[in-house]
């Protein structure tokens, strides 16, 4: 029975909640997410699904949706459409998600509705499409209405496409025809017309379709021209012929002559072809016309003599009365038929005039009369102007129905016109009913076969048929090709028609059973919504059902609006009276839930606004706790109807977030000032390891350096102690950049100092015996700047050049103390460089090192007073002299490859 099925609760299986996953403590989860995000790798993926669905304390549902609105791993947002917290977040996965069954799965199983449908409106399967609905049918009536929206959709769009697709293969095949069923007059407009066909369809046809219809399209027009290059020649004969035929204005024998010669002409000139078929009529009649009147005025030409001596004898008085005269002037006429409607000779129509007129008293009292005859065929003759054009319109597009009516019509009206008048009319519904016929033809050989194609269809149709459904479409389609083919009047027309109605009538015959199975389910469906309303009569007739509880009743509802839904289609004038008493029981049940809902609603928003209070509390720890409290009671209550029941719930569950979001701000409120503090720490680490990467100038690291520490003396020290080790690194790193940027400044200062060092070496040389020339020297030391030297070196300079120019040299001793003074200073540069010196050198080197041992015990080592050292050192080798001669230059080149250590090491070279 309906009500104990409906009655019964039913625990519908909805989305199950996610997994309480242990959470890590983490300093910032808006940053862990960030750089989860951004990993490459994402080995961390279990703590990045953990932090989309499940949330954190610190991470707000804002941060959730921009986090996965960034995301485009289609693993995670699957996992999260299935188990997202919040039915937002889970909206958003939906909204982004793309697999048939993620969304077939989130539509029947999900706990929020609104979710449910979105994911059901996703669904692209008719698969897919069809299984949601056959499970929501009867669970969740929203549900159900956005798959079977879905599924109605796709059919539309199919049916569409179909549609088209049949629409586009007609055209084609028509296109393709187009020659065989159509007179060539009427071929350009056809192709017009199936152009406009084609354009005005709403889905566009495929490539395959659209070049073949192009090309059948581009065939018919070829053709076209190919007929209008072969019939120019016969046109242009043709009026060449009426232009002849136009300028007979005088019926003589000088003008008979011409004409004569003028057809001895043309058919002197062959024609390049054969005539096509429409035209011969047309040419036949115009030579016709011509050599009719050729014959013509050959007959009048053998006649003229005794016409006119019969008009003589008319006119003698005596004579006037003799009834013979008149009877031979008519058999004379009589032998003269005059069968064209060109000009005759003036005597003959003298003589035709003469005879109607002479002796006819009813003649001339009619003559004397008003004309009221010519009054009465002046309507006649506008109609018979506006027909033949309209006929000869109807004929170029092919309508030959149309175009029999008005020439029918036209030969009608001519029949009450005078016989001159008729014989002009007669003229020119020759070549029009000429057409006509050809036009018959034609339709009549492009008609048949496609009849033909039709039974052959419909008896195919008959022997294999189809679904029956689609055997009623197919049927009706093939009636209306039949219906827009026009037939053609024709006997082999009627029997294809009857051949087509008995091969019609044998493919309906399966429908029949199929009709008369649908009149069964109508009648079963009426039996069904029988049921289904007599079942809630006796129960609204039972005592206290109003006192059933409010989730059994919408669950009554629900259940008999989604059988009555389920029981079609039916009869709409037998279930029209079930339909009034559904209604009507509906209409009490509904009251009775009206009126639990609007006590469930009071009830609710009593709760909505103690929620409202909760927002403004000191105390909330104690907030915090009644608003779970209140949620909990609200889960209780029956819900109200799906769109205020979400709009209510909604607005509470606002209230208490923002209840739940003071409770974390101020949670976190400390940890977030620990963590500014941290992260300026590290931000001034970052500043200094950027320094060193990016090697700016001494000056400006020395200021920055400066500003650093200073801001680093700032911090609190719980917020400098995690970073201490990793800034004292960085500040060591800059210190020895900054002593590296000193030295190169250094060395970079050198190069003159060695320039003038070595000219004065060069004039000491030459004091000692040198070859240099003291000329060069002379110019390239004027050439020296005059800072370049300072004056040790000036006065060394001095002195060579004056005993260069007394011939003398310098004092052995001397030279003796200074050659001692450079092996010592070259030794202590190979100390400071750590580089060997040589075997002669090593109890000097030895005595060397223990001096600077014993000058250093005591005081504290420094980078920057070893770097001093090495800059006196070089200093007093360049100031050194006089040199004694170095042929070799060993001294010279040992001191600079140490010179080159040193400085390479003070400089920060990994050697």
């Amino acid at each position: 029975m309906i009500l104990k099925r409906i009655l019964k609760r039913k625990n519908r299986s909805g989305s199950q909640s996610p997994p309480d996953v242990p959470r890590s403590p983490g300093p910032d989860p808006a940053a862990e997410l960030d750089s989860l995000l951004s990993a490459a790798d994402r080995r961390d993926a279990p703590r990045l699904r953990e932090l989309l669905a499940a949330g954190e304390q610190g991470l707000t549902v804002d941060q959730r949706l921009d986090a996965l609105r960034r995301c485009d791993d289609p693993v995670l947002l699957a996992y999260v459409a299935r188990n997202g917290r919040e039915a937002e977040l889970r909206l958003a996965a939906v909204d982004r998600a793309n697999g048939e069954r993620l969304l077939e799965e989130v539509a029947l199983h999900d706990r929020v509705s609104r979710v449910r449908q979105r994911a059901a409106g996703r669904l692209q399967a008719r698969e897919a499409l069809e299984r949601v609905w056959r499970a929501a049918r009867g669970q969740d009536a929203r549900v159900a209405r956005v798959a079977r929206q879905r599924l109605d959709e796709l059919e539309s769009v199919e049916a569409r496409v179909s549609a088209a697709r049949d629409a586009h293969e007609q055209l084609c095949v028509e296109a393709e025809r187009l020659s065989e069923s159509l007179p060539l007059e009427a071929v350009e407009a056809a192709v017009q017309r199936l152009r406009n066909r084609w354009d005005s369809q709403a889905v566009p046809a495929s490539a395959e379709r659209t070049q073949r219809f192009q090309r059948a399209l581009d065939a018919a027009l070829q053709q076209l021209q190919a007929d209008r290059a072969r019939r120019q020649p016969v046109q242009a004969r043709i009026r060449a012929l009426d232009e002849l035929a136009a300028e007979v204005t005088r019926a003589n024998a000088e003008m008979v002559t011409e004409v004569q010669h003028a057809l001895e002409k043309l058919e002197r000139e062959p024609l390049p072809g054969p005539v096509p078929a429409d035209l011969q009529p047309t040419l036949r009649r115009a030579e016709e016309r011509l050599q009719h009147w050729l014959e013509d005025m050959r007959a009048w030409f053998a006649h003229q003599g005794s016409i006119e001596a019969m008009l003589d004898a008319l006119d003698d008085p005596a004579e006037q009365g003799n009834p013979v005269h008149r009877r031979h002037l008519q058999e004379q006429l009589d032998a003269l038929p005059w069968r064209t409607a060109l000009p005759e000779p003036e005597v003959l129509h003298q003589a035709r005039e003469r005879l109607r007129t002479v002796d006819r008293p009813a003649q001339v009292k009619a003559a004397a009369a008003p004309d009221h005859r010519e009054a009465s065929l002046q309507p006649v003759r506008q109609a018979l102007q506006a027909v033949l054009p309209e006929a000869a319109t109807a004929l170029d597009e092919g309508d030959l129905r149309r175009a029999r009516r008005l020439l029918n019509r036209a030969q009608h009206k001519a029949e009450s016109l005078p016989r001159r008048e008729r014989q002009q009319v007669d003229e020119q519904l020759r070549p029009l009913l000429a057409r006509a016929q050809e036009l018959q033809d034609w339709r009549r050989f492009a008609v048949l076969p496609k009849q033909e194609a039709l039974c052959e269809r419909m008896e195919a149709l008959a022997a294999e048929p189809l679904v029956p459904q689609e055997q009623v479409d197919a049927i009706k389609a093939l009636r209306a090709e039949w219906k827009a083919l026009g037939g053609s009047d024709s006997r082999e027309s009627r029997k294809l028609w009857e051949r087509f109605q008995a091969a019609a009538e044998q493919a309906f015959e399966p429908c029949r059973a199929w009709y008369q199975a649908q009149r069964e389910e109508r009648k079963r469906h009426l039996r069904e919504r029988e049921r289904i309303v007599g079942q809630l009569e006796r129960f609204l007739e039972t005592e206290g059902w109003d006192d059933t509880p409010v989730k059994d009743l919408e669950r009554i509802h629900a259940t008999a609006k989604a059988e009555w839904r389920a029981a079609s289609p039916v009869d709409p004038q037998a279930a029209r009276g079930l339909k009034r008493r559904f209604r009507k029981a509906m209409d009490r049940l509904g009251e009775v839930l009206g009126a639990h809902r609007q006590s469930i609603r009071e009830e609710k928003k009593h709760l909505l606004e103690e929620a409202r209070s909760l927002a403004d509390q000191d105390d909330l720890g104690a907030a915090a706790a009644r608003a779970r409290e209140l949620q909990a009671r609200w889960r209780e209550l029956p819900p109200l109807p799906t769109g205020e029941e979400r709009r209510r719930h909604r607005e509470l569950r606002a209230v208490c977030d923002r209840v739940f979001q003071r409770l974390r701000d101020r949670d976190v409120d400390q940890g977030r000032q620990q963590q500014q503090g941290r992260q300026a720490a590290e931000l001034l680490c970052q500043r200094l390891e950027d320094a060193v990467a990016g090697h700016p100038e001494a000056a400006a690291l020395q200021r920055l350096l400066s500003e650093v520490r200073r801001e680093w003396s700032g911090l609190p020290p719980r917020s400098r102690q995690s970073v201490e080790k990793r800034f004292r690194k960085a500040e060591a790193a800059v210190n020895r950049q900054l002593d590296a940027l000193r030295r190169a400044a250094w060395v970079d200062s050198l190069e003159p100092l060695q320039r003038a060092a070595g000219l004065v070496r060069e004039a000491e040389a030459l004091a000692q015996g040198g070859t240099s020339s003291s000329e060069a020297l002379g110019e390239a030391w004027e050439r020296l700047p005059a800072d370049i030297a300072d004056d040790t070196l000036r006065q060394r300079w001095d002195e060579a050049m004056a005993l260069y120019a007394q011939g003398g040299g310098f004092d052995a001793g001397r030279l003796e103390r200074v050659e001692s003074e450079r092996r010592r200073l070259c030794v202590e540069l190979e100390i400071l460089a750590g580089v060997d010196s040589p075997e002669a050198d090593r109890e000097l080197r030895m005595r060397l090192q223990v001096e600077r041992l014993s000058a250093s015990l005591g005081s504290q080592p420094s980078e920057t007073v070893h770097t001093d050292g090495l800059e006196q050192l070089v200093q007093d080798w360049y100031r050194l002299g006089p040199w004694p001669l170095d042929v070799d230059g060993a001294w010279e080149t040992r001191f600079h490859k140490a010179l080159g250590v040193a400085a390479g090491l003070h400089a920060g070279d990994p050697r």
